[in-house]
Formats: structure tokens, sequence, C-alpha cells
């Protein structure tokens, strides 16, 4: 685990590692696959400003946050209103909500 944190850190390349890295994308490999879980958010927030950001086509990052800092995040496969019911779940329903009107937000925003 420490060797992952150098790399993702940037502490240490692959190049860096014996054989050009090639057992450290083995050993690697499954920690890419571990997604952080935030933790639930009470304190309730007037305007909380939402959007889906794709990392690739099957892959986004739904998340949630005021003008100073990011309350939540979650990953889905698209953005639907399932997806997005299990972010707003997760933090304290706010008086406002501002978004791009993208797929499934309005069935899933508290109160719409």
């Amino acid at each position: 685990m420490a060797a992952f944190f150098d790399f993702v850190t940037g502490t240490i390349h692959y190049s860096d590692l014996p054989g050009q890295g090639r057992n450290a994308r083995r050993r690697f490999a499954p920690l890419w696959k571990i997604w952080p879980l935030m933790d639930p958010v009470e304190e309730v927030h007037h305007v909380v400003f939402v959007d889906g950001i794709y990392l690739s086509h099957k892959l986004v990052v739904l998340i949630a946050c005021t003008k100073s800092y990011v309350l939540g995040w979650h990953v889905a496969r698209s953005e639907n209103a399932t997806a997005w019911q299990a972010l707003f779940d997760r933090i304290a329903a706010p008086d406002v909500v501002v978004c791009d009107g993208g797929l499934g937000i309005t069935k899933a925003v508290p109160g719409s």
C-alpha cells in the first residue's frame, strides 16, 4: 500500500521500480478499483451545486458542492434518477439545488 501511495502522489514512477514496474502494475491493479465512500453530510446548506463529470463513456462521478467545498460524490455508470438519489441520500436536503437539468436529476432532487 505504501508503494501505491508513493506512486499515486508522484514520489515514484513505474520506471523507477524493478522491471520497469511490471510487477507493480499487477500489484496495484486491484487498488485502482477502490472508490472511497464519503461520510454522510448532516449540515443543511442553503444552495448546493450538482453536476456529473464523465471519466469515460460509462463512468461518471456525480458531485454535490457549495461555493466553498465538495459535500459529496457518487460514482455511477450514468446520470440517472437512481444514481442521483444515491448521492442525495448521503447529504442533508438543501434549500436550493442548482443543476444543468441532466438526466434523472429532477426526479431525484429532494422536495421536487
